[in-house]
């Protein structure tokens, strides 16, 4: 009887643990002071292509989502190019590691600005617009 006991213990243990686990790798709310940057954006690219994104906050301050890059080819038709998105929100300044896969990964930095996200490019800037 004693063995079975323990055994039964044992189970409930390694079960409870995993729940508790679980629980905790679960994402958390973002900090609601971040509301603002909650979903869709459009804006363009570092290379001036059209460029939609959907962001959302988690876990206090970081950012994941994903974007839609529509590339034009040679030929002129536009080809969609899907990437996924992580960064952190500090304040009005955000901070995006955007990866297209491979070797094709950026890093873009925003600020809020009057309801849009402000990109800095080289010689420019241009306003992401959020998407109703």
């Amino acid at each position: 009887m004693r063995k079975g006991w323990h055994s039964i213990s044992g189970m409930i243990l390694g079960c409870l643990l995993l729940v508790v686990s679980v629980a905790l790798a679960q994402e958390q709310p973002g900090n609601p002071d971040y509301s603002w940057l909650n979903g869709k954006w459009k804006g363009r690219s570092l290379s001036n292509a059209p460029f939609e994104m959907e962001l959302r906050v988690m876990n206090d301050n970081e950012v994941k989502g994903s974007g839609v890059l529509q590339d034009r080819q040679a030929s002129g038709r536009l080809r969609p190019v899907a990437a996924s998105i992580a960064g952190v929100v500090k304040g009005t300044k955000v901070t995006l590691d955007v990866d297209y896969g491979g070797t094709d990964k950026y890093k873009l930095r925003f600020s809020y600005v009057d309801g849009k996200l402000r990109l800095k490019r080289k010689n420019d800037e241009v306003d992401y617009d959020k998407v109703p």
